[in-house]
C-alpha cells in the first residue's frame, strides 16, 4: 500500500504511469530531465510498493533525500568545474575573472529559484497526503491544544505571561492571520506566514530591541496561539518543519520556526486536566517527565539549527516559572481536596480510614512566591501535582462506585 496515508492507498493499486502525473505551469521552467526526476519521485511515493506505513521521520528523510540529490544533480549540470590551469591556455583578465564570476552567481541563484519550485511542485502535488500524516500525532496534539485554548486552564497560563491588556488586543488580531494557513499548500508559502506572524507579533508588543527578548517573544507568542479560534496549527507547523528544504532556511526562518515549536510544546504540556479526554498515547503525556520521540519536532540537521535550537530553550527555561505561578496557586487546593476525601471518608466509617501514605511535599508548602523556586524544582513540583492530581482521580472513581 501507499505509504503517505493509508485511507487512500486503494486507488494506487499498481504503479502511476509517469505520462499521467500532469505538473503545473510552473514546472515548465524546469529542465527536462529535472522534470522526470519530480515525476519519477511522485511515482513512487504513490506505488504500492512500500511493505508498511513510514514514520514521519522516515518520510521526512525521503523528501531531504529528494532535495539533495536533486540540488546536487542540478549543481553538477549548470555550473560547469572550473578547468585546471594549463599552458596552453592564457590567463584570464580581471574583468574576465569578474564576469566568469557573475555568471557563477547568477547560475547559482536560478538553482535556487528552481530548487522552490521544485519543493512547492512536489509538495502540493501530494499536499493531502503529506498534511497532518496518519502516522503521526499531529491530530491528537492539534486537538488537545484546541480543547486547552477554549479551557478554564488557559486563563491561568495567561495570568503568568504578564501581558498588558492594550496588547493582548493587538495579539488577538494578529492571531487571525493563522486563518489564511488552510488555503497554503507549499512548505515555502506556510513559512512566509508564521514569519509575517511574527513580525506581526513584534510589532504588537510595541517594546524597544533592547527590551525585546527571547523570553518576551515566547510569552507573546503563545498569548497568539491560545487566541487562535481554528483548527490544525500544529500540522501546519510540521508540515513546514518535515517538508521544507532545510539547506533553503535562514538565521531568521529557524528562529522564527524555534520559537513556535517552543511555545506549542510549553502550551501542550500546561494541560493536565485534559489528560483524560485526550487520545494522545501514554508516552505523549504532556506532564511525562521523560521526553518523548513523538513529543519532539522534526528540526534541520545543520549544526546552525541545532545551536539556535538549544539556546532557545535554554532561554525559556525562565518562563517555567511562570508555569511554576500557576501550579503553586492551585497546590494548595489539590492539597485541601486530599485531605478533605480522607476527612469526609473516616467519618462516614470508622472501619475504613482513608490516609495518604505519601503527604504533599512540605518544600512547596511553605513556599511563599514562585521566584524563590529553582529552575530544577519545576519538575518536582509537575510530578507531585501530577501524583495529587492522580490520587483525586483515583479517589472520585472510587466513591463513584
Amino acid at each position: 500500500m501507499s505509504f503517505l496515508n493509508s485511507w487512500r492507498a486503494s486507488k494506487y493499486t499498481v504503479k502511476q504511469k509517469l505520462d499521467d502525473i500532469e505538473l503545473p505551469e510552473s514546472a515548465s521552467v524546469l529542465p527536462v530531465t529535472v522534470q522526470f526526476c519530480i515525476k519519477e519521485f511522485i511515482s513512487s511515493l504513490v506505488s504500492p510498493v512500500h511493505p508498511q506505513l513510514l514514520s514521519p521521520d522516515e518520510i521526512t528523510k525521503t523528501f531531504h533525500d529528494f532535495y539533495r540529490k536533486t540540488d546536487e544533480f542540478m549543481l553538477s549540470t549548470l555550473i560547469p568545474n572550473p578547468e585546471s590551469p594549463s599552458q596552453d591556455v592564457p590567463l584570464l583578465s580581471p574583468e574576465e575573472m569578474e564576469t566568469q564570476k557573475m555568471a557563477k552567481q547568477h547560475l547559482v541563484k536560478q538553482k535556487d529559484e528552481w530548487m522552490n519550485i521544485i519543493e512547492g511542485i512536489v509538495c502540493e502535488y501530494l499536499y493531502d497526503r503529506l498534511f497532518c500524516l496518519s502516522t503521526s500525532t499531529d491530530e491528537n496534539k492539534d486537538d488537545l491544544l484546541k480543547k486547552f485554548a477554549s479551557s478554564e486552564e488557559k486563563n491561568g497560563l495567561v495570568e503568568c505571561l504578564s501581558i498588558e491588556a492594550e496588547i493582548k488586543k493587538r495579539l488577538e488580531n494578529v492571531a487571525e492571520t493563522f486563518f489564511a494557513l488552510s488555503r497554503l499548500k507549499t512548505p515555502l508559502l506556510k513559512l512566509n506566514l508564521f514569519m509575517n506572524v511574527s513580525e506581526k507579533i513584534v510589532e504588537a508588543s510595541n517594546l524597544p530591541k533592547q527590551e525585546l527578548n527571547a523570553d518576551n517573544l515566547l510569552n507573546l507568542t503563545i498569548f497568539c496561539i491560545l487566541s487562535f479560534q481554528g483548527l490544525q496549527l500544529v500540522s501546519h507547523l510540521n508540515f513546514v518543519l518535515r517538508f521544507r528544504n532545510p539547506d533553503y532556511l535562514t538565521g531568521q526562518q529557524k528562529y522564527c520556526l524555534t520559537t513556535f515549536e517552543a511555545a506549542i510544546s510549553f502550551i501542550l504540556r500546561a494541560c493536565p486536566n485534559l489528560l483524560t479526554h485526550c487520545p494522545m498515547q501514554a508516552t505523549d503525556d504532556p506532564l511525562s517527565l521523560e521526553a518523548s520521540a513523538k513529543d519532539e519536532f522534526p528540526s534541520s540537521d545543520s549544526n546552525q539549527a541545532d545551536l539556535e535550537t538549544n539556546n532557545e530553550q535554554r532561554s525559556s527555561l525562565s518562563n517555567l516559572r511562570g508555569l511554576g505561578v500557576a501550579l503553586e496557586k492551585s497546590y494548595s487546593s489539590f492539597v485541601n481536596k486530599v485531605a478533605g476525601h480522607a476527612l469526609r471518608n473516616s467519618t462516614l466509617s470508622t472501619d475504613n480510614v482513608v490516609s495518604v501514605n505519601d503527604p504533599p511535599l512540605e518544600r512547596f508548602l511553605t513556599v511563599t512566591d514562585a521566584s524563590e523556586l529553582k529552575v530544577g524544582e519545576i519538575n518536582i513540583l509537575l510530578a507531585d501535582y501530577k501524583r495529587l492530581a492522580r490520587l483525586i482521580f483515583d479517589k472520585q472513581v472510587e466513591s463513584s462506585t
